[in-house]
């Protein structure tokens, strides 16, 4: 992991320190004492890493990416677990979380609520949490037109995460290996960030 040997080598993750991210987080005792030295955003990753504590790495990395980062990462994510095999109603999904990724205005974040509600993502779970993400992400969870109800600061992280964890688990017996993939993922798109 040397590419993570220091918080400059991630700058999409170098704004907040771990132990502020992951305040409000259900991480692991494992995880938890990892934050006990007060490390940077790479050595936290690193320490969570050699610890094999990659479920929480995934949370963390959610929280912690710029939420448009986090959200193209969660749909990749997503996208990846699926490999091509995407039913119409996921590829929906996946497509308006990522228009809020290029356009993140009210009408891309009821673009993606409206997707994630739809009636067919009762078993498109990921692709749902991934639609969400983006729709919990903009000031405002009201539809147009109506008074503005700001989202609580981390729903659309939690919804991040629960795309990415969700598309982990999809194959139990490569849930390890597909935890690893989407956390070098996470990082390839902290050392984009400019």
């Amino acid at each position: 992991m040397a590419s993570t040997q220091s918080p400059d080598a991630l700058p999409g993750l170098a704004k907040r320190r771990p132990a502020a991210v992951c305040a409000g987080l259900a991480l692991s005792a494992g995880a938890r004492d990892c934050l006990s030295t007060d490390p940077s955003p790479s050595d936290f990753l690193r320490a969570l890493l050699n610890g094999g504590h990659l479920r929480d790495a995934l949370e963390y990395l959610a929280h912690a990416l710029p939420r448009r980062v986090a959200v193209g990462w969660a749909c990749a994510c997503v996208a990846a677990a699926r490999a091509g095999s995407l039913a119409p109603e996921a590829e929906a999904a996946l497509r308006a979380a990522l228009q809020w990724t290029e356009t993140p205005d009210a009408r891309s974040c009821a673009r993606a609520a409206l997707v994630a509600d739809h009636d067919g993502m009762q078993d498109e779970g990921a692709a749902r949490f991934a639609a969400l993400a983006a729709a919990w992400s903009g000031e405002s969870l009201a539809p147009e037109g109506q008074p503005a109800v700001p989202p609580a600061e981390a729903l659309g992280a939690a919804a991040a995460a629960a795309a990415v964890v969700i598309a982990s688990s999809s194959d139990v017996h490569a849930t390890h290996e597909r935890q690893r993939e989407f956390v070098a993922m996470a990082i390839l798109a902290a050392q984009s960030v400019a």
